[in-house]
């Protein structure tokens, strides 16, 4: 399974001679040339974060993967009021978490996590739709006809949708 040549997000299931990656880039079979690049997003992702952390409709999660005001990336150890995040090297605490890096499967688990239990659905996913490209979030107790749920150009953007948009 190959990664994002930007960001390194990994590459998911999709029936077409692209290489889509997780983060919304694609490229034409791998090929010099064809890359497009989608990764940009993790602005406007990082901009909703904090817009659902500040109004108490996200959280920030033990294991969620951080990455902090230097840039550099680290696990939440402890998330009680502010995050508490761990130095690799060092592996001492330090805060000041600027965002979740989105391409981290531990994250996503863990939003997709919040998501049930903001719509209180153990049966919610998020799901790629190959028409149209896009992922949605698909509740096993609300209905949405087609692609009509929560949804994003990403997994991260559509578990973000389902966050705001939560009953």
């Amino acid at each position: 399974m190959s990664r994002c040549p930007q960001c390194g997000a990994p590459e998911v299931d999709a029936s077409t001679p692209s290489t889509v990656y997780s983060c919304g880039s694609s490229d034409y079979d791998q090929r010099p040339g064809t890359f497009r690049r989608r990764c940009a997003m993790s602005k406007e992702l990082d901009e909703k974060w904090a817009e659902l952390v500040a109004n108490g409709r996200a959280k920030w999660m033990p294991g969620m993967r951080a990455i902090d005001s230097d840039g550099q990336a680290a696990r939440v150890v402890q998330a009680t009021g502010a995050a508490v995040l761990e130095d690799k090297e060092s592996r001492s605490g330090f805060r000041s978490p600027t965002c979740p890096d989105w391409s981290d499967d531990a994250t996503l688990g863990a939003l997709l996590g919040q998501v049930r239990e903001r719509w209180n659905d153990p049966y919610m996913v998020a799901e790629f739709w190959r028409g149209p490209r896009i992922w949605t979030c698909k509740s096993g107790r609300v209905h949405f006809v087609g692609v009509h749920g929560p949804r994003g150009k990403t997994e991260a953007a559509a578990l973000l949708a389902a966050l705001e948009a939560a009953p």
